[in-house]
């Protein structure tokens, strides 16, 4: 369960990553589809509205899955066993 928290912010970053390249990528991704799918115009709206959703989804998602790991990690540390605080008589003041 430890490795769990680690897997989901990594895969967070991985999908923070890939939407902030999507973001930055679309104008060319964009101009480069339009001279290739002329041919085909349904294929071009296929891609294109795929496309916009993986530039609009990634970032929350992303968000998402590194809030989920921060609470993970939260829970963990809640749920560990901590020391029993017993009083030692002979040390009372």
């Amino acid at each position: 369960m430890a490795d769990m928290p680690k897997r989901t912010l990594r895969a967070g970053i991985i999908v923070g990553i890939l939407g902030v390249l999507a973001i930055t990528l679309t104008a060319r991704v964009v101009e480069r589809a339009g001279f290739t799918l002329n041919n085909a115009p349904m294929l071009g709206e296929i891609l294109s509205v795929l496309w916009q959703l993986v530039t609009v989804g990634f970032l929350p998602f992303s968000a998402a899955l590194i809030s989920a790991s921060l609470v993970m990690r939260h829970i963990d540390a809640h749920n560990k066993p901590r020391e029993s605080l017993t009083v030692d008589p002979e040390h009372e003041g």
